[in-house]
């Protein structure tokens, strides 16, 4: 049995490649599908929105409406969850789960701290309360180069460039090699003219994120404040079953949880705070030891940072981006993504 890391998407992973993906799984295995995509349009359909099924099987992606917390949120808890239930238990052990951003709610359900419904309503809610009150926008500026290693003058750089919008821009997430930022539009655009234009991977940084607000940043205050008065009753708090890593590295254990804390982090300084998607996996990797990373879908958006993360940490002995290619080209990868059916099939039933 293969000791693994199970981490969780965010905003973003699903996508045009990802259009109709819930459609595609429950055609597959409708045993293991059916009766969460029932339970999350039961859910929507309450409160007389469109069920996940009906976003996922429109014609054509439409950012404004997929890349919409109040609509995207709940295709990527479903896409995610279907992912995990597809996982072969008699292969795979669980060892901590983690989550980037929005994915951190779907990391609560599956490590057992909430259930699916309450997954589904915190972070459907979540969704509609960011798209209605957040703030700002975020963009996303490189601190590696072209071999994923460190820079350490670009990132020397940054840091002054950060410190001369102090109190304007916040750092938002920490992504692996990238640092993703949040501020309103003229602090943001004092930033960019501070920030080196950098080409990395065919794409010029720094760059504007569609869809985003200030997440993870003060910007987000009335999303928190919101989420507390609507959320702390309505969820059905409890311990994990499987060791949970939070945006700070830290890890809420099944033995010494409060429930009552593990909402509070959740609902307010998770949203206000920055959320360090880098030491969530690092603090993973060096509390569990695990043989492996599994990234649920929808999509395959963590390879990179995951991969990034790795050499920063030099786990497993992984160098620079063709180390870490090597490996995943062997028959052991170590980061196995199940939105890659060529990755999936190692950890499928």
């Amino acid at each position: 049995m293969r000791r693994v890391v199970i981490v969780c998407p965010g905003r973003g992973s699903y996508g045009r490649e990802e259009l109709g993906s819930l459609r595609r799984l429950e055609a597959e295995a409708p045993a293991r599908t059916t009766e969460w995509l029932d339970r999350a349009d039961r859910i929507r359909k309450e409160r007389g929105d469109s069920g996940v099924r009906e976003l996922d099987a429109l014609e054509s992606f439409r950012p404004s409406c997929h890349l919409r917390g109040a609509q995207g949120s709940g295709l990527i808890y479903c896409g995610s969850w279907i992912d995990w239930q597809r996982i072969d238990p008699e292969k795979i052990e669980p060892v901590a789960v983690v989550g980037n951003s929005l994915g951190w709610y779907t990391a609560l359900a599956v490590s057992g701290s909430l259930d699916f419904d309450s997954g589904f309503t915190l972070v459907d809610s979540m969704g509609r309360i960011q798209d209605d009150l957040a703030l700002g926008q975020q963009l996303i500026y490189p601190l590696v180069g072209e071999n994923w290693q460190s820079d350490p003058e670009r990132e020397e750089r940054f840091q002054e460039a950060l410190q001369l919008v102090a109190g304007q821009v916040w750092e938002s997430i920490r992504f692996g090699g990238f640092s993703v930022l949040g501020g309103e539009s003229p602090g943001l655009d004092a930033l960019e003219a501070h920030l080196a234009p950098v080409e990395l991977g065919g794409r010029s940084y720094p760059f504007r994120l569609a869809g985003s607000r200030g997440f993870h940043t003060p910007l987000a205050a009335e999303v928190s404040q919101e989420a507390v008065k609507t959320l702390t009753q309505k969820i059905g708090w409890s311990a994990p079953r499987i060791p949970l890593i939070d945006g700070q590295g830290r890890v809420w254990s099944p033995w010494s949880t409060d429930p009552a804390e593990l909402a509070r982090y959740t609902l307010e300084r998770q949203v206000v705070g920055l959320f360090d998607f880098q030491a969530a996996v690092r603090g993973a990797l060096t509390e569990f030891g695990p043989e492996a990373i599994v990234l649920l879908g929808p999509g395959d958006s963590l390879g990179a940072a995951v991969g990034q993360t790795l050499i920063r940490s030099g786990w497993w002995g992984i160098q620079d981006r063709a180390d870490f290619q090597s490996r995943q080209n062997s028959n052991v990868p170590v980061v196995v993504s199940m939105g890659r059916s060529d990755q999936a099939q190692t950890v499928l039933r």
